[in-house]
This record gives structure tokens, sequence and C-alpha cells, in this order.
């Protein structure tokens, strides 16, 4: 989502900072979304094994048909 508002405020970045600042700030957001991917794959195997819990606790079973 970001990508598409990116052009919008790009040049009026630019002209108000520097090229070094504006490019370190961009590169600064860049290394702080790094993590995002691996937060959001560890909270979903951590959802996946809470519903396979709950699926035991309803329906059953010795939890290998899962």
């Amino acid at each position: 989502m970001g990508s598409f508002g990116f052009p919008l405020f790009s040049q009026v970045r630019f002209e108000k900072l520097t090229y070094k600042w504006a490019n370190t700030i961009f590169g600064g957001v860049a290394v702080i979304l790094i993590p995002v991917p691996f937060v959001g794959f560890s909270i979903r195997l951590g959802i996946s094994s809470l519903t396979r819990r709950k699926v035991l606790l309803i329906y059953g079973g010795t939890g290998t048909d899962c």
C-alpha cells in the first residue's frame, strides 16, 4: 500500500530535505520493516497451533490427523 502513495510525497520530500537525508529516511524505514514478515509468520504459526488444539478438544482425536 505504501508504494502507491510514494510518488505523491516523494518530490516534496526531496525538495524539503536534501537527497542525503531523504534517502536516509527512506532506507531507515526499509531497515525497520525487515522483521515484519518474520513476525507475521511466527504469529501465524502460533494461531494455527491454537486452532489445531481447539479442533482436537472439540472433535477428539490423536492429533496425527491434523
